[in-house]
């Protein structure tokens, strides 16, 4: 038999070595592809399960997230709702010094924009405190000192 120049050099005719050499390869990438296959799907799967945010019982209720800006001007402060969640007002609780101040405060939801003035004196310390609906969680979602 005549042999003949291939792609990879000299074979012999009918080519049965050059796919044997071939094949071989094909094999190697077809466990390749599959390995990368299965470890993609795994880690989709692992995100969509532990990325959930699934609450259960016994967990802990999450604090609304809130920006607010604060404003000292001759013995007022003034405390605005710059950004985040609308907070529910039966949920939150206005203290300056551990008294509860509940003068001018909105109403039922206090939302980005709205803004609450209180008289203070230097040294006061003013806390926006979050409780949950259950009453059993609660988190000082805002504090500050006047000087």
């Amino acid at each position: 038999m005549v042999g003949i120049d291939g792609p990879t050099g000299p074979r012999r005719q009918g080519g049965e070595k050059g796919l044997e050499e071939h094949r071989g390869q094909a094999e190697v990438i077809g466990t390749v592809l599959m390995v990368g296959i299965v470890v993609i799907i795994a880690a989709t799967v692992g995100t969509l399960i532990f990325g959930l945010d699934i609450v259960q019982d016994g967990e802990r209720a999450v604090a609304p997230q809130v920006t607010f800006e604060t404003t000292a001007d001759n013995g007022n402060v003034t405390i605005e709702h710059r950004s985040g969640d609308t907070l529910d007002m039966e949920e939150i609780t206005v203290l300056v010094d551990g008294e509860e101040f509940d003068e001018d405060l909105p109403e039922d939801r206090w939302t980005s924009g709205q803004s609450v003035t209180i008289e203070v004196d230097p040294g006061d310390t003013i806390r926006i405190v979050w409780n949950d609906a259950d009453g059993d969680e609660s988190d000082v979602i805002y504090r500050y000192t006047h000087d």
